[in-house]
C-alpha cells in the first residue's frame, strides 16, 4: 500500500481522484456496478477460490464495463504444457508465492 501511495505522489495525482484500499478480492467491499473497468494480473493464480473472485470482478463492474485479465496460463505445446503441469505444484510450494500457474483462467472466467 505504502508503495502505490508512493506513486500516486510522484505521478502528482490529486488526492481526490484516487482511494486505495486492501481487502479481500473475492469479498469486495463496494457496492454493486460500482467500476467501469476491474482489472487483475498475475493473481488468480493465488485465490483460493478463484471462481469466487471473478463473480465478484463481475458483481462490481457495471454492465457496459470491462474487466481486463493478465494472468499466468498453462501452454498450448504438449510437452511445455505437461512440464508446467507436472511441477506447478513444487513452483508454487517452494518460490511460487502459491501460485498455480497451471490452471486455465479462460475456462475459470467462464459462465456455469
Amino acid at each position: 500500500m505504502d508503495e502505490a501511495s508512493a506513486k500516486a505522489t510522484r505521478l502528482s495525482l490529486p488526492d481526490s481522484s484516487i482511494s486505495l484500499a486492501i481487502m479481500d478480492a473475492q469479498s469486495l467491499d463496494f457496492p454493486d456496478q460500482s467500476f467501469d473497468t476491474v482489472v487483475d494480473t498475475f493473481c488468480l493464480c493465488v485465490y483460493p477460490d478463484p471462481v469466487k473472485a471473478l463473480r465478484e470482478m463481475g458483481r462490481v463492474c457495471k454492465p457496459s464495463g470491462k474487466i481486463l485479465l493478465l494472468e499466468n496460463a498453462v501452454s498450448r505445446d504438449a510437452l511445455l504444457g505437461s512440464y508446467m503441469r507436472a511441477t506447478a505444484p513444487l513452483v508454487a510450494k517452494f518460490g511460487g508465492k502459491g501460485c498455480k500457474y497451471d490452471q486455465d483462467p479462460a475456462a475459470l472466467a467462464r459462465p456455469g
